[in-house]
């Protein structure tokens, strides 16, 4: 398929990386529709009636704002969170960390002066939220299904995830108004960021569990351990020596599948229980929350100086069992829910079963990330707003590379050959080091 745009180039030894990169670069490429608004990025490839304008669907914008902060034409990024900002309506009708995902892009592409342009659209957006979804505690509530995750154990309340989302939120609104000059708002909202994180680690970590739990709008906690509860992690929100918490993910009493995690911990009495519809939060693998709980472990990996109960080799084997999944009969493959430990796509065997019109909605489902989780996770590229770049690789066995990254106006190549990492920018070698974290001005 040949585009005016495409992703960086990877290969590896790693012929499984490669082939699931290849086919979900493809993907992507399908959901960037032109629209007379300018291009936006979907979820579903079929229209489906709960969608939006263009079939739109803000629920995993994150991730594509994420993915296509990496695309070699930017254009498609900001004319689509553009979209976003003209319909700010329907930018609220699923949980969705905007400004955050912003600043995420302008990192990459050097758009910094165009995020700032969005900046009072943000901030009436974060105080919309406030007014539809804060209480009296300071900390927000949520339906499940308007997280995008509908029929989970945990159900509606003080959620991790909208919760962790409006502290990013906040903490991207206090840098964008620093930049601007807004001495009162940068203020303000570094104490929202304060005020929720606080909040977070005070009401909704179970220090029983030791686990990020959601908390009933009566202020009981639900005593349930979801994939959800790594979500802080994502965002810098958990404290020191919280870790500890990933080692649920290998247990086979906790989230632990073949083919993914579960979304709540197996041993819960309502894990997997049988709901009358296709789409089910309470134990099927989501690729969607596989990707946070990667860019979770990601986060803590290269950003906290000694995590305990996580390290590189967990997150490669994540990111393996994560690309393994995406298959259907040995083809590269991505569609709503599977098993956990059999790999079966259950939605489309649901929607099948029944002979519904919508039966193929799933196919090629843009609902995760992947190419982002290799070119931050697997390769290490760690954006930064001064222009600089890090690189922390959390592959340690594999060799590959990188080529033609677009990188705030520099066109980048970046190799690993047993541990050294060499990396390139616009045809001259910048940095080369033995597969240690460092640190790179372009």
């Amino acid at each position: 398929m040949m585009n005016a745009f495409s992703f960086p180039m990877f290969q590896s030894d790693n012929d499984l990386f490669n082939k699931i990169y290849d086919y979900r670069c493809k993907t992507f490429y399908k959901h960037i529709v032109e629209t007379p608004e300018g291009r936006v990025i979907t979820e579903f490839l079929p229209p489906v009636p709960w969608a939006g304008s263009y079939n739109t669907i803000n629920c995993a914008a994150a991730h594509h704002i994420r993915e296509a902060r990496w695309l070699s034409d930017s254009a498609i990024g900001r004319e689509y969170i553009t979209f976003w900002c003209r319909h700010p309506d329907e930018a609220r009708r699923y949980s969705f960390p905007f400004a955050d995902s912003v600043l995420a892009f302008a990192s990459v592409t050097g758009e910094d002066e165009f995020a700032l342009s969005c900046y009072e659209t943000f901030k009436q957006n974060y105080h919309a939220w406030c007014r539809e979804h804060r209480k009296e505690n300071g900390l927000f509530v949520q339906t499940d299904d308007r997280d995008g995750m509908e029929y989970s154990v945990s159900g509606s309340g003080f959620r991790p995830t909208i919760n962790s989302y409006m502290a990013a939120e906040a903490k991207a609104l206090a840098v964008m108004a620093e930049k601007l000059g807004k001495p009162d708002d940068t203020a303000f909202f570094l104490q929202e960021y304060k005020n929720l994180k606080k909040g977070i680690n005070t009401c909704l970590y179970d220090g029983d569990d030791r686990f990020y739990e959601t908390v009933n709008p009566d202020g009981h906690s639900t005593k349930v351990r979801e994939l959800i509860g790594y979500i802080p992690f994502l965002y810098g929100l958990a404290e020191p020596g919280q870790e500890e918490a990933f080692s649920w993910l290998w247990r086979k009493d906790g989230f632990y599948g073949d083919y993914g995690p579960t979304t709540v911990q197996r041993t819960h009495p309502d894990f997997n229980k049988s709901f009358d519809h296709e789409c089910l939060w309470n134990g099927p693998s989501w690729p969607f929350a596989t990707t946070q709980t990667l860019e979770a472990m990601r986060y803590v990996l290269q950003n906290e100086p000694n995590p305990t109960g996580v390290q590189k080799a967990d997150f490669m084997r994540l990111l393996t069992i994560y690309a393994g999944s995406q298959q259907k009969d040995g083809v590269p493959y991505v569609d709503e829910d599977l098993d956990a430990d059999t790999g079966r796509w259950l939605a489309h065997e649901e929607l099948h079963r029944l002979n519904r019109p919508d039966k193929d909605r799933g196919v090629d489902y843009n609902h995760s990330t992947f190419m982002d989780l290799i070119i931050t996770g697997m390769a290490g590229l760690m954006p930064f707003s001064d222009g600089s770049l890090g690189i922390h690789s959390l592959c340690e066995t594999d060799s590959f590379s990188l080529t033609n990254i677009p990188y705030r106006g520099h066109r980048l190549h970046l190799f690993c050959e047993k541990g050294l990492i060499t990396l390139e920018a616009d045809g001259k070698t910048v940095a080369s080091h033995q597969a240690v974290p460092f640190r790179a001005r372009l």
